[in-house]
């Protein structure tokens, strides 16, 4: 008698797929890393060119074009900074942190400890500061470079600091 052994055992069928849904793990674990990298990436892009534009408009003594989005708009807005965090993407909507939510502003502080929106600050309460002593804080999710996870900022000369 001839016995017929075409095909594959449980066990094998079994362990391909093991293998399979182990790889599978991996390659998600590899993909939402990555897309938390993106948006690190996206950000440490955007505060730096925003940190150039506002050293551009300090050395040009312009009298507030950049920030107030090329409208003229007086004193107000430093003023307040001085006192309170200034939401980025009210004075420059192009601007926004990856992952805003629209109509929910979380704007970063010095005292942030969760993700929150890109946001303009004085380093002190200088209520007489300008242009060229705004700081500008941000998240990250992971470690980029020699940057930290979480907050972080960037001043007007390109200087980021944890």
């Amino acid at each position: 008698m001839e016995i017929n052994n075409k095909g594959f055992t449980l066990i094998e069928l079994l362990v391909v797929i093991a293998i399979i849904g182990v790889l599978s793990t991996f390659a998600l674990i590899s993909l939402v890393n990555a897309s938390a990298r993106a948006r690190d990436s996206e950000r440490l892009s955007d505060v730096n060119n925003l940190a150039k534009a506002l050293s551009f408009d300090a050395s040009n003594n312009s009298s507030d074009k950049v920030m107030c989005g090329m409208d003229p708009c007086g004193a107000g807005v430093l003023t307040n900074l001085a006192t309170a965090p200034v939401f980025v993407a009210s004075e420059f909507p192009k601007f926004q942190d990856p992952n805003y939510k629209a109509g929910s502003p979380n704007p970063c502080t010095v005292t942030s400890n969760s993700r929150c929106d890109y946001s303009f600050a004085f380093d002190g309460a200088n209520a007489n500061a300008n242009i060229g002593s705004t700081t500008i804080l941000f998240w990250l999710e992971e470690d980029t470079g020699t940057l930290s996870k979480g907050l972080n900022k960037i001043t007007t000369s390109g200087t980021f600091n944890p």
